[in-house]
């Protein structure tokens, strides 16, 4: 598992997604997408419950580098922390598969697909400064 450097600004962080892409996918991405990490101050789990939440965002970033591929149909994801890529076919109905990360994508995905949004075939290169141990709380369905 590779290193990312938790100080790095977010233009350095996208540089370095982009440079990932490129190294990984032999082109150039389109697409450089940013989301900030968030902790829930109070409210945790309440929010879907009609309770109240105080969400904050946190400077850790999930940042994606992407472009669309000729082929129809499937969309790659390679995990630059892990060094790790996933090939998830979007023309069928989308299930559970390896590695275990790619399941949280899978899981958006499928909320795309139930709302009969047609996925693009797309090439992405993630990174995430967001630390993998606070994933272990929320369990990919």
């Amino acid at each position: 598992m590779e290193v990312v450097h938790y100080y790095m600004t977010l233009k350095e962080l996208a540089a370095r997604v982009a440079a990932e892409f490129q190294k990984h996918y032999g082109r150039a991405p389109r697409w450089i997408v940013a989301a900030p990490g968030r902790v829930n101050v109070i409210g945790e789990h309440t929010d879907y419950n009609d309770g109240f939440v105080l969400p904050m965002a946190i400077e850790c970033y999930a940042i994606m580098a992407a472009n669309t591929v000729i082929v129809p149909g499937k969309i790659s994801v390679y995990d630059t922390q892990f060094n790790e890529a996933a090939v998830i076919d979007v023309s069928a109905p989308i299930t559970k598969g390896q590695p275990n990360w790619s399941n949280y994508i899978r899981g958006v995905l499928t909320g795309f697909q139930n709302r009969g949004v047609k996925l693009p075939a797309l090439d992405v290169a993630l990174l995430s400064t967001v630390p993998p141990t606070s994933l272990k709380k929320r369990k990919a369905r």
